[in-house]
């Protein structure tokens, strides 16, 4: 994972706090809540093929697919 710049991070209560946001707000599943807040809390980008991340406004998501067109 190294090799690839892919990092590891850790839970933090904001993420589980953001989380329960998400849940409520968006009728997001516990684990798409939580990798959607934890994306949003460290500003980077959701690589996802499920589309329900689309719907989450403070979420910046990408379609694998689209992840291949920009390198």
């Amino acid at each position: 994972m190294k090799f690839y710049g892919i990092k590891i991070v850790e839970p933090s209560p904001t993420h589980l706090m953001v989380a329960h946001s998400l849940r409520t707000r968006y009728d997001l599943t516990y684990f798409d809540s939580l990798h959607a807040a934890t994306a949003i809390v460290q500003r980077d980008v959701l690589v996802s093929y499920d589309k329900n991340y689309s719907r989450v406004k403070e979420l910046r998501w990408m379609h694998p697919s689209e992840l291949l067109k920009s390198l």
